[in-house]
């Protein structure tokens, strides 16, 4: 079952991706913005990961919580976050 099957879980990752500057690869080697929100991961590259974006937004938890996790992630497309941790 899709993490997206609702609009309110949609709606909740628009506002994380806007929060973050909005739908832009922040991959140097990419920059992609026209994709649909589905086609963005949440990269975590500050501190240590409490929980996943996605499973969050699944959960439901409050903007508030999702902002102090949101703090320690980037903005990827799926194919260079798939990249990047198939490299490392």
């Amino acid at each position: 079952m899709s993490k997206f099957r609702n609009n309110k879980n949609r709606n909740l990752k628009e506002r994380c991706l806007i929060y973050l500057g909005g739908k832009k690869c922040q991959n140097p080697k990419c920059g992609v913005s026209h994709l649909p929100p589905q086609c963005y991961d949440f990269h975590h590259t500050k501190g240590i990961k409490e929980d996943n974006i996605s499973k969050m937004i699944s959960k439901g938890v409050s903007f508030e919580k999702l902002k102090k996790e949101l703090d320690k992630c980037v903005i990827y497309c799926k194919n260079h976050h798939a990249e990047y941790h198939a490299l490392r």
